[in-house]
């Protein structure tokens, strides 16, 4: 069995599709396998996977209910020991990545890896924020009230890890965070300590300042899940309601223009759209 699955799923992405794919197979570490998830795209997606030949490869197109049961599905077809989840227009950051990774993963009893991840804008790879935690900042932010905090595509999930079940399909953005949040002992994780391990793109829905009404609403139902108190997100969810007032009110460029100028005082990377 392959030591690492990647999988990919993917909706008309295309336009970005090879960049993410290539970054796989050109990896240096050969024992890998990538699983790509199409939701029956139009755009060219399968003639450019049946281009393709390389046995490490497995892809379907099919339609499905969105990306937690297409994460799902491609969970399914997975043989490897680790896997490492990608959006069509995000890439594993250079080709020794998962080499350097390799003797951490294999050594490791943890139910997640984590590494540092590099965001970068929406219409080139200009890196707009690094997010790195150590293992004390990241149970710190999966226990408070903004969410995951480091990107999904930082995280290598063990096999074992879906013995807990898969994702939970109730969920449309925040499945992720729900999965990580049912480890909360230190010895769940481990450090990667290897530098950039992927590059998020800007631009998807996970980075749209007008569903955080509904982001932070998963949220809570996670802390409710959890056992825990929702007043700590009382204050996100009104931040979330203001951003929709004042794009209803003011239009869409000036209400962007004053919330990415909120994130630029704050050193977050501001919004493309």
């Amino acid at each position: 069995m392959p030591l690492v699955s990647v999988i990919i799923v993917c909706l008309n992405g295309r336009a970005h599709l090879p960049r993410a794919v290539e970054s796989v197979l050109n990896q240096t570490f050969s024992d890998i396998e990538l699983i790509v998830m199409d939701g029956a795209s139009n755009d060219g997606t399968s003639d450019y996977l049946r281009s393709l030949h390389d046995e490490r490869l497995v892809w379907r197109s099919e339609p499905d209910g969105g990306i937690t049961q297409a994460w799902n599905k491609a969970v399914a077809l997975t043989r490897g020991d680790w896997l490492l989840f990608l959006g069509a227009d995000d890439y594993i950051w250079d080709k020794e990545v998962i080499t350097k990774a390799a003797p951490f993963l294999r050594d490791s009893i943890a139910a997640l890896a984590f590494g540092e991840v590099f965001i970068v804008a929406k219409h080139n790879d200009e890196v707009v924020q690094s997010v790195k935690f150590d293992l004390a900042a990241l149970l710190a932010h999966l226990s408070g009230p903004n969410g995951l905090g480091l990107p999904h595509q930082g995280f290598f999930h063990h096999r074992r890890a879906f013995e807990t079940g898969l994702f939970d399909p109730t969920f449309r953005l925040s499945a992720d965070y729900e999965f990580i949040t049912r480890f909360t002992a230190p010895q769940d994780f481990q450090s990667l300590p290897i530098g950039p391990v992927t590059a998020f793109r800007m631009g998807g829905l996970s980075t749209s300042p007008w569903v955080s009404v509904e982001t932070y609403r998963e949220v809570t139902r996670v802390y409710r899940l959890r056992g825990r108190s929702t007043t700590r997100l009382i204050w996100q969810v009104a931040k979330a309601h203001a951003k929709i007032v004042l794009k209803r009110i003011l239009g869409f460029g000036i209400a962007l223009h004053l919330v990415n100028f909120s994130r630029i005082i704050r050193n977050l990377p501001p919004y493309s759209e």
